[in-house]
C-alpha cells in the first residue's frame, strides 16, 4: 500500500463528505460528524511511502499479520463540529492515515 495513495483517497472521501453534508442537511441541524476508518483485507500487506516505492520496487519489506480482525482507528476525540470538518477535512485525512499506518505496520 502507498502511503499517499491511501491520504489522497481518504481526502476525496472526506470532501465528499463536506458535500454530501451540505446538499442533505442544507440547514445544518447535524451538528457534528464522527470519523472512523478501516482497510478491509489488509491481511499481510507491505505499506510505504512513493519514494520508498521508488527506491525498492522489486523488494518490501512485509509487515502485519495475517489477521482475523480488521484495524480499525477513530480519532480522538471520535468527533469534530461540522464547521471543523468542513474547514479541516484536509487535516482530519492526514490524522485518519497516521492512524491507520500505526495499525496496520505494528
Amino acid at each position: 500500500m502507498i502511503e499517499e495513495d491511501v491520504q489522497d483517497a481518504v481526502a476525496k472521501i472526506l470532501a465528499f463528505g463536506v458535500h454530501l453534508l451540505d446538499h442533505v442537511d442544507p440547514t445544518e441541524k447535524l451538528s457534528h460528524v464522527a470519523f472512523a476508518a478501516a482497510v478491509l483485507d489488509s491481511g499481510y500487506r507491505a505499506w510505504r511511502t512513493r519514494s520508498e516505492h521508488n527506491r525498492s520496487r522489486n523488494s518490501i519489506t512485509m509487515t502485519g499479520s495475517f489477521r482475523d480482525d480488521t484495524p480499525r482507528v477513530t480519532l480522538s476525540p471520535p468527533h469534530r463540529s461540522r464547521a471543523s470538518f468542513r474547514q479541516q477535512h484536509q487535516e482530519i485525512a492526514t490524522d485518519i492515515v497516521v492512524l491507520l499506518r500505526r495499525q496496520l505496520t505494528q
